[in-house]
């Protein structure tokens, strides 16, 4: 392991913060870990990746196979050790992406002096096979950020139909609820209904019957009130049919 390993900075998003710079031996493996503030404050780096880019030889590249962890606020990055195979001077440039949009958030820049090892080749070249050159990346970038985009547009989509389900789930029950309400007052309207019919029933009934009863008064010659009383005029005399 290198001496140079875990080297820890502070960065913040807000303010100015001062260039990094250090130096290394050839085929170092550097890692750096930044804690990302936010106006001093721990920075939320959730949804965010990253990206490491070096200039060497003025020309720039992304390191492809770099070991980026984000963990709360803290930014780990392992370079390979290709980075450092060749002295001379390094330019990192650690950029911070959103995935959900893959737009940058911000970078920050890291200078290294890469010295010579006693047995390192003198060719200052990075080897193509382990870095891609910036320039080819812009169509696969454009790529991604459509793909983002249509599963960002889909996923809206879902949550829209998901809801719209919901609502209708909410009307359906509402309805079903009004129904049942319905239901049950049509059915007691119907059943005091009944209790009326019955009652009338009874009540016409006993009507016929005293009805009856005069007329088999009437049939013997004798006129009853509705207690069973002979009828009687203003002479107290009973009437007789």
């Amino acid at each position: 392991m290198s001496i140079f390993d875990s080297l820890s900075f502070d960065i913040d998003l807000k303010l100015e913060n001062s260039p990094i710079y250090y130096k290394c031996k050839q085929n170092d493996t550097i890692t750096f870990s930044f804690n990302v503030y936010d106006n001093g404050v721990s920075a939320d780096l959730t949804g965010f990746s990253c990206i490491l880019n070096v200039n060497k030889a003025n020309m720039g590249y992304e390191i492809r196979d770099t070991d980026i962890i984000i963990t709360s606020n803290n930014i780990r990055v392992k370079c390979p050790s290709s980075t450092t195979q060749f002295s001379g001077d390094l330019k990192f440039e650690i950029k911070l992406i959103d995935r959900i949009n893959n737009l940058q958030k911000t970078s920050f820049d890291v200078f290294v002096k890469v010295q010579n090892s006693i047995l390192a080749s003198s060719n200052g070249n990075i080897p193509s096979v382990i870095i891609t050159p910036l320039e080819h990346l812009d169509e696969s970038l454009n790529q991604i950020a459509g793909k983002i985009a249509e599963a960002n547009a889909m996923n809206t989509t879902l949550i829209n139909t998901k809801n719209s389900a919901d609502n209708t789930n909410t009307i359906l029950n509402a309805t079903i609820s009004a129904a049942k309400n319905t239901m049950n007052n049509l059915n007691n309207a119907i059943g005091e209904g009944n209790n009326v019919i019955d009652k009338l029933a009874n009540t016409n009934w006993a009507y016929i019957e005293w009805i009856g009863s005069i007329v088999e008064k009437l049939a013997i010659g004798t006129l009853d009130d509705e207690n069973g009383t002979p009828l009687v005029d203003e002479n107290n005399e009973q009437f007789i049919g």
